[in-house]
């Protein structure tokens, strides 16, 4: 399912510099991007969508945090929604 990210307000990065989303781990742009993550009003259903993606934060997750996301998704057969919840900029 592809989720139309503009439908709810303005997705910040929609609007900003899109490197922003791209850039390398430890860097200001990123933990810009990651803050702009967390007052975003389709951050759900950008992380949802940012599983089929390998790099770049979506969702405020990390590339790293996706694979374990994936990983505890098919361990438990849990439903991402679900491991969402838990997760907050950190550890699921």
């Amino acid at each position: 399912m592809k989720y139309e990210l503009t439908a709810i307000g303005n997705p910040q990065c929609r609007t900003g510099n899109p490197d922003d989303w791209f850039s390398g781990v430890g860097t200001e742009e990123r933990k810009r991007a990651l803050q702009a993550c967390r007052r975003c009003a389709v951050r759900v259903e950008c992380a949802i969508e940012g599983l089929n993606h390998e790099y770049g934060i979506w969702g405020g997750m990390t590339e790293e945090q996706r694979f374990v996301l994936r990983r505890v998704m098919r361990r438990t057969g849990k439903p991402v929604t679900d491991l969402l919840v838990n997760f907050e900029g950190g550890e699921l």
